[in-house]
C-alpha cells in the first residue's frame, strides 16, 4: 500500500498567558503559555505504510521564545506548554527558537529531559538562553504518551560553566560576536587577552577589560569603558570564539561588533524591525 504525500503537521494555538500557577515540583511559580507548535521531523518521502518504524511519525516540539517569554521565563521559573492529544505518542524532541524566521539547524543538547508524572521536564539556564541569540536549541525527549512540557529555567549567572578549558592568562573575557545577520554568541577569544590595533598612534595592545565595544564596519572603532573612542585598523583577520559547546570561527568580514555586556542592543532591535515588516507582507 503506497503512502500518502508527506506533510508537515502543523499546530498553531492562540498566543496567550493563562497566568501564574504553583507547580508541585518545588512549589515554584510557573507560567503556562499555548504559544507553540508541531512540526514534522521528516525532511524525505514517507515510507511505506506499513513501516513499523515509529520515528517514522515523530514531531518535534517547538516554541518560540521572544524576549517577553524569556523574561517571563527567568522571573516565573518555568514556561509550561501542552501536548494536543494527537501528538502525545509522537513528540520527538523540544526545540526552542528565538524568533520563528530562525531557520538555522539547531544546536543538540545531550539529553535533559526526565519524565515527572504526566508531563516533561526539560532544565535550560542561562547558557542556553545566550545561545538562543546565535541558532535554535534541540533537546531530545525519549518518552512517550505525556500530556505537557515543562521548561524549567535554572537560575545561574555564569553564562559559560567554569569547566570550560580557557587560559585566562592568553584568552579574552567573556565577549559577544556580533554577527551581520542579526545573530549573537557569548564566548572568549582564543588568544585574544588583548585585541591588536593599528592607530594613528602607532600600534596598540588594548586588554578587554578596558573596551565596551569594537565597531567592525569600513572603519574599526574602540568605544573604551570610559567613553573615549579609538579609530583605526584591527590587525586580525579571524577569531577563534570560545563557547560551551565548542569552538567556532569567525572571519571580521562576518562581524558587525563585538561588545561585553551582552548582544548588541541595535542589532536586536534592527533585526526585530526587519521581523515585524516581514510578518506584515
Amino acid at each position: 500500500m503506497k503512502a500518502p504525500p508527506k506533510m508537515k503537521a502543523v499546530y498553531h494555538s492562540t498566543q496567550r498567558l493563562s497566568g501564574l500557577f504553583c507547580c508541585l515540583l518545588g512549589f515554584c511559580l510557573l507560567a503556562s503559555t499555548n504559544a507553540w507548535a508541531v512540526v514534522s521531523q521528516n525532511d524525505g518521502e514517507q515510507g511505506s505504510a506499513d513501516n513499523d518504524d515509529p520515528l517514522e511519525s515523530r514531531v518535534d516540539l517547538v516554541m518560540v521564545l521572544d524576549d517577553q517569554k524569556i523574561n517571563l521565563l527567568r522571573q516565573s521559573g518555568g514556561l509550561q506548554v501542552t501536548v494536543p492529544d494527537s501528538y502525545r505518542d509522537r513528540i520527538n524532541s523540544l526545540v526552542i527558537k528565538q524568533r520563528e524566521s530562525f531557520l538555522d539547524q539547531p544546536l543538540v543538547l545531550p539529553d535533559d529531559a526526565e519524565r515527572v508524572g504526566d508531563k516533561v521536564l526539560c532544565n535550560i539556564d542561562q547558557s542556553i538562553l545566550s545561545h538562543l541569540h546565535f541558532q535554535p536549541i534541540r533537546i531530545q525527549i525519549y518518552h512517550s504518551n505525556f500530556e505537557s512540557v515543562l521548561i524549567r529555567f535554572k537560575a545561574d549567572e555564569q553564562i559559560l560553566p567554569s569547566q570550560l578549558q580557557f587560559d585566562s592568562s592568553k584568552d579574552s573575557v567573556l565577549v559577544w560576536a556580533n554577527l551581520k545577520d542579526g545573530r549573537s554568541l557569548p564566548g572568549m577569544i582564543e588568544n585574544g587577552r588583548a585585541i591588536k590595533f593599528q592607530s594613528q598612534l602607532g600600534e596598540r595592545a588594548v586588554p578587554w577589560e578596558s573596551i565596551s565595544m569594537v565597531e567592525l564596519g569600513d572603519k574599526n572603532v574602540i568605544l573604551l569603558a570610559n567613553g573615549d573612542r579609538l579609530a583605526g585598523k584591527l590587525l586580525v583577520q579571524q577569531f577563534e570564539w570560545l563557547t560551551r559547546w565548542g569552538t567556532r570561527t569567525f572571519d571580521i568580514s562576518d562581524l558587525d561588533s563585538i561588545t561585553r555586556s551582552g548582544p548588541d542592543s541595535r542589532k536586536i532591535e534592527k533585526s526585530a524591525n526587519q521581523n515585524r515588516k516581514q510578518s506584515k507582507q
